[in-house]
C-alpha cells in the first residue's frame, strides 16, 4: 500500500490496526450466515448463562450456544436460507421461541428475546421478521439476492449474470456478457460458489468465468441457493478483485424428497426483426434438467443434485444470397475463390448461406451434507460441466468468412469442495479445501492455411482455418485450503484466517501456426500468388510449445467485530496477500543489454488490505440506519496478462512474416503441415518482439470510501438507500513499448513522433504499473423485499470512472497498440473509462398471486436504462501517424483523431469540408475538441432502453405443481421494432477519417463517414430483437 496515495486517513488506520492486532472480522463466512441476538428480561436487564437453540427446521440440524456476560449469543457459519426455529430458555423464565427466522449469505440475522418471569410451565413461540437490509453486519455496498425471487424474474440465460444484473452496480456487458462493476474490467471481478474461486483465472473468457468461451454457465441455476453481490465488502475474507465479487452458496437436501424437472424452448419464430427489419435464419435453443434432493438418513445425511443440457443452433447473420442475415454481396467473386479451392486444391470451404452453428452445454451437480453432530457438519460437492461453441474468427460488413472457417471451443470444468464447519462452546472454525480443472481447447473441421482475398472495394473473404485456431489451448488447475477459527471475548468477535490458492496453468497458442496468405484481387489468387504472408512456430524441439508457469498465492487475515453498543458496530481487518511465481521465463540477454530489463525476472507483490467499517442504527429501532467505511481493495492480475512474458521472450518462436506488398508473388501452399520457414531471401527468425514485465509490478489495488443510508419508510414493507461510493486507484496496469525513441512532432496537430531505439527490435513491450485513476458512483434505491409472493424495488446509479488503460485485449502488442492516445503512448492520459456506466435506472417488480382452483399466477419485469457506452474517434488504420505503432508489430489504430479548427487545415477528399464540418458539429464529443486532438471517449453511444417480462401459471396436478412459463427478452420491442437497439462501441474505436499523406503542407482527410455503411456503433442484432422462450416445470 502506498501511504502518500492512500492518503493519512488510511495509513492511520493501519497503524491503529497493528496496535491492536486485532483486524476486520467478516460478518459472516462466504458460503453461510450467522444467527446473532441477545436475551433480557422484561426490564431490559441482560441474562447471562440463558441456553439458546437454534434449529434449521428442513433439516433438524441444531446449533447450541450460552449467553455471555452481556447477555449475547451468536452461532456463526449456520447455513443459508431456513426457516429456523430459535429458543431460549433460563431457569426461573417462561420458554421463548422465535420462529420462521431466515438467515441470508454474509450478514447476521439479529434475534432479541426479552423472557418474562415463569408462572407456569408454558412455552411462548412468536414469528420474527429479520429484514435483510437493515442489518447490524451490512457495512459497505451489497446485497442479497434469494432464490424465490430470481425463481419469479424473466430469465432466457439462467446465468448467475441475469440476476446480478438486477443490482444497479452490475451492468451486463451487452456484446460479451461479462459484468461491468463501478468501471471497472469484468477480468477484475471475483466469482465465489461454496467459497470456491470461480473465475477464469487465466483472463481469456468473455463472462470472467469458467465456459465463457464456450458460451456455457459455469453452474445450473437450479443449484443455486443465494447470490451475495458485493462492491466494498468490510468483510475481509472477500477478496481477490477490484471491481465487485459474486459470492453464491448451493442448494442442500432437507429431510422432506423435493424435486423439479423442467423443458424451456426457444427458436427463430419467436424472434422479432429488430430494427433492421431482417428475419433470422432457422435456429433452436433447448435446455431440460431436473433437480432432486432429500434425506440419505433424517436429520443426519442429505443429498442434492440437477442435470442440465442445452442445445443451441443459432444463425451466424451473414449471407452471400441474402436470403438471411445482412447481405455481404460479392457472390460472384465469392463464388470464384471456392470454385479455385476446390478444383486446383481439393478443399471445400461451403457454401453462400447464412450459416447456423451450435452450442451445447452439459451440467451436472451433486452435493451431500452430513451433520456429524451438534457441533459438526461437513459438506462435500461437485460441479462438471462441458460446454462447445462454434465461431468465426471475422464476419461482418467488411469481412465475409466462409463456412469451413469456422472453429469449435470446447470447456470442460470440474470443481470438488469439502468443508467443515465445527464448533467448540464459544470457538467456531471452518475449514475448505476445494479443487479445481478446467480445460479449454478449439477444434477445426479441416486443417488448412487461412487465406484472405481482397475485392475492390477493399472487403474481402476468410477461407481455411482461422488464424487463431492452428494450435490453441489452455489448461488451467487450482487448489485452495482456506481456515478460518473465530472466539469471542466480550464485546468482540475475533477471527484469524488464512486462504491459500495455487495454481497451475499451460497455454498453448500458435498463431498462423500453418501459414496465412493474403491476396490482393481474386485473379492473383487464381494465380496462387500471394502478397502478404505469416507464419509462426516454435524454434524448440516441440513443435506445440507452450507457456506454462505456476503461482502459490498465500493469504492471511485477521480480524475483530467490535460490537460497541446495542446499536453501533464496528469492523476493523487487514489482510495480506502474497502472490509468488513458481517458474521463471527463460533469459535471452539482449533485452538487458538493450533496455536494462531482463525476460527471467517476475514479480512477488504484496498486497496489504487495510479495512474498518461501521453499521450505526441511529436511534435503535431498526428504522433507521448508518453505514460505510472505506478500505483497500486488492484483485488479480489476469494470467494471460503475466503469461505473455514466458512465451514473449523472443527465443521459443519464430516468425516468417513478408509485409503485404502489390509487387509480391508469394507461392501459395497448401499443405498445413509444410509450410514454407524461407521465402526468398526472408528467413523465420527469432521473434524480434519482446515481452517484459517490471520486477516491481503490483497487483490492482484501489481505495474505496463508503457511505450510505438506509430507511425504512413503514409502508408496504419498502426501505428507501442512498448510496456513494469513492475509488482511488493505488495499482493499475500501464504498457510500454520500451522501444520507442522520441524524434520530434507531427507537422500538423503537434503530437510527438517515435522512432526505434534499436532498429532490429520490432517491438519490446513492458507492462508495468500507474496510479492515475478514479471511479465515483452515488446510487439511489427504494426495495421492497421479497415477501407474501410480492418484490419490487427502483434504482438510479450514476458512475464517473477514469483509467489509461482498461485491459480490453489479451496479448501485450494489443493491450498497447489498440489503447488509443493523443500523444506519447508510453505516457497516456487519465480519461474517462471505456467501462464508466454513466447513468442507468432500474425498474424491477414481480407479483404472484393465487386464482381460482390454486393456481398461481407470477407476472415481473425488468427495466434497465442506460447510457451508451463511451467510444473513441481514431483515425483509420493503414497510415501511421507518429510512428508509435508501425515500429512495433501492432495495427495503425491507437492515434486519436486531431479536430481542424477550420477548412484551411485540412485537404478533404471522399466528400466536402461541408460534410466534415457538419460531421464534427453533429457531436459534442468532437465540437468541442475543434484545434485540438479529441480525448479518448469523449463521447458516448445512444442511450439503451430494455424491458424483460415474464408471465407464468403454476397449476396443481395431484401432489405436483406444473408451471407454464413464458419469458419476453426485449420486451417492448414487439410493439416497436426501433425499440431496445443495442450498439456496442468498434474496437478499438470509430474510425471517420482516414489520414491520406499531406499536400501542400496539410493533412489529407479522406472521408470514411459518407459511405451508406458507416456507424459509430456496433449494432448488436440478436439483443435488439424480441426475444421469446416458452417452458414448463413441474415440483414435487
Amino acid at each position: 500500500m502506498n501511504c502518500t496515495k492512500a492518503s493519512r486517513a488510511l495509513c492511520a488506520i493501519a497503524i491503529v490496526l497493528g496496535g491492536l492486532l486485532a483486524v476486520s472480522r467478516p460478518a459472516a463466512a462466504q458460503t453461510t450466515g450467522t444467527l446473532t441476538g441477545a436475551v433480557s428480561d422484561s426490564t431490559g436487564g441482560v441474562l447471562p448463562g440463558a441456553s439458546v437453540v437454534a434449529v434449521h427446521t428442513p433439516t433438524n440440524t441444531r446449533y447450541e450456544a450460552v449467553t455471555d456476560a452481556a447477555g449475547n449469543f451468536e452461532f456463526p457459519n449456520v447455513r443459508v436460507g431456513g426457516p429456523y426455529s430459535v429458543t431460549a430458555t433460563l431457569a426461573g423464565f417462561r420458554e421463548l421461541s422465535q420462529d420462521q427466522i431466515f438467515v441470508n449469505l454474509g450478514t447476521a440475522a439479529l434475534i432479541r428475546f426479552q423472557l418474562q418471569v415463569q408462572t407456569v410451565s408454558e412455552t411462548v413461540t412468536v414469528f420474527a421478521q429479520v429484514n435483510p437490509i437493515i442489518n447490524p453486519d451490512r457495512t459497505g455496498a451489497s446485497a442479497t439476492l434469494y432464490r424465490e425471487t430470481m425463481e419469479t424474474l424473466p430469465s432466457l440465460g439462467r446465468g448467475l449474470n441475469d440476476f446480478a444484473r438486477l443490482n444497479p452496480y452490475f451492468q451486463t456487458d451487452a456484446g460479451r456478457g461479462g459484468l461491468v462493476v463501478v468501471g471497472k474490467n469484468y477480468r477484475y471481478n471475483a466469482i465465489q460458489i461454496d467459497g470456491a474461486v470461480n473465475n477464469d483465472l487465466f483472463g481469456l473468457s468473455s463472462t470472467g468465468a469458467p465456459g465463457g468461451q464456450a458460451g456455457t454457465n459455469q453452474i445450473s441455476l437450479d443449484a443455486i441457493d443465494e447470490i451475495q453481490l458485493v462492491v466494498a465488502p468490510f468483510d475481509i475474507r472477500l477478496g481477490g478483485f477490484t471491481g465487485g465479487g459474486i459470492n453464491a452458496v448451493t442448494r442442500s437436501g432437507t429431510n422432506a424428497f423435493h424435486g423439479t424437472g423442467y423443458y424451456l424452448f426457444r427458436n427463430n419464430s419467436l424472434v422479432g426483426d429488430g430494427p433492421l427489419e431482417r428475419p433470422l435464419a432457422d435456429f433452436t435453443n433447448k435446455q431440460y434438467g431436473g433437480s432432486l434432493g432429500g434425506p440419505v438418513v433424517r436429520d443426519r445425511f442429505f443429498f442434492f443434485a440437477t442435470g442440465e443440457q442445452t442445445k443451441r443452433s443459432q444463425p451466424s447473420g451473414f449471407s452471400a444470397t441474402g436470403a438471411s442475415g445482412v447481405n455481404f454481396g460479392h457472390r460472384a467473386e465469392i463464388q470464384r475463390v471456392t470454385d479455385i479451392l476446390r478444383s486446383r486444391y481439393g478443399f471445400d470451404a461451403g457454401g453462400f448461406d447464412e450459416v447456423t452453428y451450435n452450442r451445447d452445454g452439459d451440467k451436472i451437480f451433486g452435493r451431500a451434507d452430513f451433520n456429524i453432530s451438534t457441533g459438526h457438519q461437513l459438506t462435500a460437492r461437485h460441479s462438471w460441466v462441458k460446454g462447445r461453441d462454434q465461431q468465426f474468427g471475422s464476419l461482418s460488413a467488411l469481412v465475409y468468412s466462409l463456412p469451413n472457417t469456422l472453429y469449435g471451443i470446447t470447456n470442460k470444468t470440474n470443481s470438488s469442495v469439502v468443508q467443515l464447519n465445527s464448533s467448540f462452546g464459544s470457538k467456531f472454525n471452518e475449514f475448505r479445501v476445494v479443487y479445481t480443472r478446467i480445460r479449454d481447447f478449439r477444434d477445426v473441421p479441416v486443417e488448412f492455411p487461412t487465406v484472405q482475398v481482397f475485392f475492390p472495394d477493399n472487403t474481402s473473404v476468410f477461407a481455411g482455418t482461422e488464424r487463431s485456431s492452428h494450435a490453441n489451448s489452455l489448461d488451467q488447475d487450482s487448489f485452495e485450503l482456506t481456515n478460518d477459527f473465530t472466539f469471542y471475548q466480550g464485546k468482540h468477535a475475533i477471527t484469524i484466517g488464512t486462504h491459500n490458492e495455487f495454481f497451475k496453468f499451460a497455454n498453448l497458442f500458435t498463431q498462423q501456426l500453418y501459414g496465412e496468405y493474403i491476396f490482393n484481387s481474386v485473379d492473383l489468387f487464381e494465380q496462387g500468388v500471394a502478397q502478404q504472408y505469416t507464419r509462426n512456430f516454435s524454434r524448440t524441439s516441440d513443435p506445440l510449445e507452450q507457456a506454462r508457469f505456476s503461482v502459490k498465492q498465500w493469504g492471511f487475515y485477521v480480524g475483530d467485530r467490535y460490537r460497541v453498543k446495542s446499536n453501533l458496530t464496528l469492523t476493523l481487518g487487514a489482510r495480506v496477500d502474497l502472490p509468488r511465481f513458481g517458474d521463471t521465463p527463460l533469459t535471452n540477454p539482449r533485452t538487458a543489454d538493450l533496455f536494462g530489463l531482463r525476460t527471467d525476472e517476475v514479480p512477488g507483490p504484496t498486497q496489504f488490505s487495510p479495512r474498518l467499517g461501521f453499521n450505526w442504527d441511529l436511534l435503535n429501532d431498526s428504522k433507521h440506519q448508518v453505514r460505510g467505511g472505506l478500505g483497500v481493495f486488492t484483485g488479480r492480475t489476469p494470467y494471460v496478462w503475466l503469461s505473455n512474458n514466458y512465451s514473449g521472450t523472443g527465443i521459443q518462436f519464430a516468425r516468417l512474416s513478408l509485409s503485404r506488398n502489390a509487387a509480391n508473388r508469394i507461392p501459395f501452399n497448401p499443405d498445413p503441415n509444410n509450410q514454407p520457414t524461407q521465402i526468398g531471401s526472408a528467413t523465420g527468425a527469432a521473434s524480434n518482439e519482446y515481452n517484459l514485465v517490471d520486477p516491481d509490478f503490483e497487483f490492482p489495488a484501489v481505495l474505496r470510501y463508503n457511505i450510505a443510508y438506509d430507511h425504512d419508510l413503514g409502508v408496504l414493507g419498502l426501505i428507501a438507500s442512498a448510496e456513494v461510493l469513492y475509488a482511488d486507484t493505488l495499482q493499475e496496469i500501464l504498457y510500454q513499448n520500451v522501444n520507442l525513441r522520441p524524434t520530434g512532432a507531427s507537422a500538423f496537430d503537434a503530437r510527438p513522433t517515435f522512432t526505434r531505439v534499436d532498429p532490429a527490435t520490432g517491438a519490446a513491450y513492458l507492462l508495468t504499473n500507474t496510479t492515475e485513476g478514479t471511479s465515483w458512483t452515488f446510487n439511489t434505491k427504494v426495495e421492497r423485499p421479497f415477501r407474501s409472493g410480492i418484490y419490487g424495488s427502483a434504482s438510479y446509479l450514476y458512475n464517473d470512472a477514469t483509467s489509461v488503460n482498461d485491459g480490453t485485449s489479451s496479448t501485450a502488442a494489443s493491450q498497447f497498440g489498440n489503447n488509443p492516445v493523443p500523444g506519447d503512448p508510453n505516457d497516456p492520459p487519465v480519461t474517462l473509462s471505456n467501462y464508466a456506466t454513466g447513468h442507468r435506472v432500474n425498474l424491477t417488480a414481480s407479483y404472484t398471486h393465487t386464482l381460482f382452483r390454486g393456481i398461481d399466477t407470477t407476472i415481473s419485469f425488468f427495466y434497465n436504462g442506460q447510457s451508451g457506452q463511451p467510444f473513441k474517434y481514431i483515425f483509420a488504420s493503414g497510415n501511421d501517424i507518429n510512428g508509435d505503432v508501425s515500429v512495433g508489430t501492432g495495427s495503425a489504430v491507437n492515434d486519436l483523431l486531431y479536430v481542424p479548427a477550420n477548412a484551411n487545415e485540412v485537404v478533404v477528399t471522399g466528400g466536402t469540408w461541408e460534410q466534415l464540418n457538419a460531421f464534427i458539429e453533429g457531436d459534442s464529443g468532437l465540437s468541442k475538441y475543434r484545434g485540438q486532438i479529441v480525448e479518448r471517449n469523449a463521447t458516448r453511444l445512444p442511450w439503451r432502453n430494455a424491458v424483460d417480462f415474464r408471465l407464468a401459471f403454476g397449476v396443481p396436478v395431484g401432489r405436483t405443481k406444473v408451471e407454464l412459463i413464458a419469458d419476453v427478452q426485449n420486451f417492448l420491442n414487439m410493439f416497436d421494432n426501433t425499440a431496445g437497439r443495442v450498439e456496442e462501441e468498434f474496437f478499438p474505436g470509430v474510425a471517420p477519417i482516414r489520414l491520406a499523406g499531406m499536400q501542400d503542407g496539410k493533412p489529407v482527410y479522406n472521408l470514411l463517414f459518407t459511405s451508406p455503411t458507416f456507424t459509430k456503433g456496433s449494432y448488436v442484432d440478436l439483443s435488439s430483437r424480441w426475444q421469446a422462450q416458452l417452458g414448463a416445470r413441474f415440483r414435487f
